[in-house]
This record gives structure tokens, sequence and C-alpha cells, in this order.
């Protein structure tokens, strides 16, 4: 099958490439900034921008799935123009190029950060509203771009499923990620200490799992949310890096753990 992806050379989008080939597909990328972690990969690449429509009809030509996951990552502030040209607009030009090349399906990715905050107490699935009003603009754009992506479903011949991961840990990590980086600096003693709460995490190989599975499953115009265990953070935490991390059922995290 030929599949195109966006956001290749990413967090996700490395690994997915390479399970993508590991299945037979034959797989065109379209490639921004860099390449790098793709290099000697049997891969079609196509050099160019999530916002120009030429570029994303070259890659998606002939294309039966297309997997979206370009975007900005970003908490920082004074960017939003950028986050909403990107994230939202961009994810526009990918549905309509689509569209136009008549892709069976396109399987988006957003995040859990564009669903609404509610607190600890509330059961979090993908059920909860959308984080449309949040001041947030990374959290705001990447639900707007999910609102977005779901309705095109609705109103297209297209289908779209969208994936929503939690923190994504795992190998294929080049650039390194914030989330590596985030990791690396645990190791180094950079971040000495940790505020109250925690956060979910899921292994990179479970997502991409999913995402090879949503070529035929998972319903057009519904979001499935990507999560796998919720490790809290002490305060003042000793870090050890002590094991590998595992796929088990159970325990999706166990490459750090705190006295």
């Amino acid at each position: 099958m030929k599949t195109a992806v966006t956001g290749a050379s990413g967090r996700i989008g490395n690994l997915l490439v390479r399970r993508l080939l590991e299945e037979g597909h034959e797989v065109r990328v379209l490639v921004h900034r860099t390449a790098k972690g793709l290099e000697y990969l049997p891969v079609d690449v196509v050099w160019g921008s999530i916002l120009e429509p030429n570029d994303l009809d070259q890659l998606v030509k002939g294309c039966e799935v297309v997997y979206h996951l370009a975007a900005v990552i970003s908490i920082l502030s004074g960017i939003s123009e950028q986050l909403r040209r990107v994230n939202i607009e961009g994810t526009n030009q990918v549905l309509q190029a689509a569209r136009r090349q008549k892709v069976r399906r396109v399987v988006y990715f957003s995040t859990v950060h564009a669903f609404l905050e509610e607190g600890p107490e509330v059961l979090f699935d993908e059920s909860r509203p959308l984080a449309l009003q949040t001041r947030m603009p990374y959290s705001r754009t990447k639900a707007e771009a999910l609102d977005l992506a779901l309705r095109f479903s609705s109103d297209n011949n297209t289908e779209v499923v969208a994936l929503c991961p939690t923190g994504v840990l795992g190998p294929c990590d080049p650039e390194p990620s914030l989330s590596g980086k985030m990791l690396i600096d645990f190791y180094r003693g950079n971040i000495p200490m940790l505020a109250p709460g925690g956060f979910d995490w899921v292994d990179v190989r479970d997502i991409t799992d999913a995402a090879l599975a949503a070529i035929h499953l998972g319903a057009a115009g519904k979001p499935i949310y990507c999560r796998a265990i919720m490790h809290p953070f002490p305060t003042s935490p000793q870090l050890h890096i002590a094991l590998p991390v595992s796929r088990s059922q159970k325990w999706l995290f166990p490459i750090l753990y705190f006295e």
C-alpha cells in the first residue's frame, strides 16, 4: 500500500516510517527542515511545506493512506501565529490535498492536550470536551485542528481517524524531542526537583501499533485516546535510570524510578 507521512523526522514519525516499511508499505515523506533519522531509508522524499498545496499534492498523489504528524509543539509565549498557521492551517491544507487526490483515509495525530482539563477526579476519555477556549495557544490550536479534522470527515468522502497520545517515550528519538531532552536533563542532574503531580506516558512503539491498526480500524470522525500509565512525581526526587522500557500491559514506564 502507498502511504504518505508528514512529520516523518519527528518523535513518532521516525519510528512510524520504519514500521510502515517493515510491513511492506511504499512510503513517501514530506520533509521541511531536516531528514535526520531518515537517512538511508528506502522512502520517497518530497521537500516542501504543509502550507504549500502543490507540495502536498505531490506528497499524497496515488496514496491510499496519509499520516499527518507535522506540528509545532511549544508552551512558549509569542508564537501564537506560528502555532495557528502550522497546526490549524497546515492540517486544513493536508486534508484538502487528501480530498483532491482522493485519499481513502487520513490518520491525524492530535494530542491529549486538545481536550479540556477538568481535574484528576473526572474521567478522562474521548468524550471529554475539546479545549477550544483554553488560554494555552498550543492546546487551543490542537483542539481547533482536531475539531476541523473530525468535522472534515463527516463532510467529505475522505475518512479521518484521530490519534491523541499522552507523553511519548521510547526509541528512535534522534533530535531529541522535548520529552527525550527531559530524560537527558534528569540523568545529567539539570532538573534537581519536581513539583507535586504526575503525567501519563505511552511507549512510542505502542503508538505506532495503533497507527498501523488505524489503516483499517477506528471509526471515521472519532478521536482515539492513546495512553498507558499515570506516573506520579514525588517532591524532591532522586532519579535513577534503571531498566529498559517494558511494553507489558501493566507497566510501560519502568525506565525511571524515584526514591
